[in-house]
């Protein structure tokens, strides 16, 4: 502790790991969302 506040924080390398996987699938559902509902636009982007 540094100005009696945590520095590090330990966890167990397993954990880390299926949080990694919770945080894309987060990010991928997201992004699918932004790209119902702004259809319209990327489609005209795309041409």
């Amino acid at each position: 502790m540094k100005n009696n506040t945590p520095r590090y924080v330990v966890i167990d390398f397993s954990q880390l790991k299926t949080e990694d996987s919770i945080a894309d699938e987060s990010v991928i559902e997201l992004s699918k969302r932004f790209m119902e509902k702004n259809r319209e636009t990327y489609l005209k982007l795309s041409k």
